[in-house]
């Protein structure tokens, strides 16, 4: 089953929960909160890869690819 991010809408605190594709995305509390869904990218990497940020072509990737990522989860 995929892992869903919720958050508080006042204390801001995260939460995972753990549905059905299938299912309505939503979580309520036992104090009938009802949590506010969390939208974030997907993160993958090649393992055993970094950036070099010496290296043009890295910086260019970081540039193009990365930091759009990057300030996107940060919204």
């Amino acid at each position: 089953m995929p892992i869903y991010l919720f958050e508080h809408p006042k204390t801001k605190k995260l939460k995972e929960v753990n549905q059905a594709m299938n299912d309505k995305h939503q979580y309520i509390d036992e104090d009938g909160i009802r949590w506010l869904r969390v939208f974030s990218s997907p993160n993958s990497s090649i393992k055993g890869t970094k950036l070099d940020f010496r290296n043009k072509k890295d910086l260019e990737k970081w540039e193009t690819v990365y930091k759009k990522r990057y300030n996107h989860n940060k919204k």
